[in-house]
């Protein structure tokens, strides 16, 4: 039971010893951020967080959109995580993040996006998120995607959803899209 205890202490203190040692040099801007304290480790997920927010921060600033409100995490996959991010002076924000490039992870994705929604402006289109950013973190160790936060609640008109798909795949293709030729 000895032996056992002392692995399991080691187990613990060996990644908290490699996160304490990444963080140190990490700051958040985030005021609703849990503080750490010395009964609470920071996980590896808030670690790499920490950067994106510092990265959403900057984007937002630059792009006119003001300061960070609030930053809530929204869910994850086995590949990416997610969240919900409100700005002072701009649209509320859905923010992918990965530990892959954005290469790998997110240019595809935001190529595609971009060209529904470029296919879907009108009333009668469909609502697809509008891509405003993604890029890889300085330090490279991970991605983003920014995008508009749609709130996708509720039930949809399916006679609707039939004919903005079908406009979509009849659209001509431009250069705003991402495909100016066939």
């Amino acid at each position: 039971e000895e032996v056992v205890s002392k692995m399991k202490c080691r187990l613990v203190a060996a990644p908290a010893i490699l996160l304490a040692a990444n963080i140190a040099g990490t700051s958040a801007f985030l005021s609703n951020t849990r503080a750490l304290s010395p009964t609470r480790l920071m996980t590896a997920r808030e670690a790499v967080a920490l950067g994106l927010d510092d990265e959403i921060s900057r984007w937002a600033k630059e792009a006119g959109y003001g300061d960070v409100t609030s930053s809530k995490p929204n869910g994850s996959s086995g590949w990416a995580s997610f969240k919900r991010v409100s700005l002072s002076d701009g649209p509320d924000l859905f923010v992918k993040s990965s530990g892959r490039s954005c290469k790998d992870m997110f240019e595809g994705e935001a190529l595609g996006l971009q060209a529904m929604f470029e296919c879907n402006r009108g009333e009668d289109g469909l609502r697809i998120p509008e891509v405003f950013h993604c890029g890889d973190l300085p330090d490279g160790k991970g991605s983003f995607l920014i995008m508009e936060y749609l709130n996708l609640r509720g039930r949809g008109d399916d006679r609707a959803l039939g004919r903005a798909v079908a406009k979509m795949h009849l659209a001509a293709p431009t250069a705003e899209a991402g495909n100016p030729t066939k």
